[in-house]
């Protein structure tokens, strides 16, 4: 493993590698992260008006597991690999067709081009 990290062949790709799923964790954020933020305004304005709390389900950057936008559809393990499978799929959902916003491969590049 020390060979590893002073050796900048092997290193390199390593992080950039690691770069990509970071890039990929990102992605859920800056989707999800929003929509936690208005739920949980949602809740404090119906306490605020003594309404009841509305109903939503569960919802954090773990669960629910990602779906398209469009149709609804999982998203599997091999749907989610960052940047391959987008390529692989066109930049489509592989149950409708519908277009993937570029946004997703762009951050995991930047991410991995800055990690490495």
């Amino acid at each position: 493993m020390p060979e590893l990290l002073s050796d900048p062949l092997a290193f390199t790709p390593l992080v950039t590698l690691l770069g990509l799923f970071v890039g990929s964790f990102l992605n859920v954020v800056i989707h999800r992260l929003p929509r936690m933020m208005e739920r949980d305004w949602q809740v404090q304005a119906a306490e605020m008006r003594g309404e009841p709390a509305p109903e939503s389900e569960r919802f954090n950057l773990a669960a629910p597991r990602s779906r398209c936008p469009h149709c609804g559809h999982l998203i599997t393990a091999l749907e989610n690999i960052p940047v391959v499978s987008y390529l692989f799929l066109r930049g489509r959902c592989g149950h409708c067709s519908a277009p993937i916003s570029r946004r997703y491969p762009m951050v995991e590049v930047l991410t991995a081009v800055l990690s490495g």
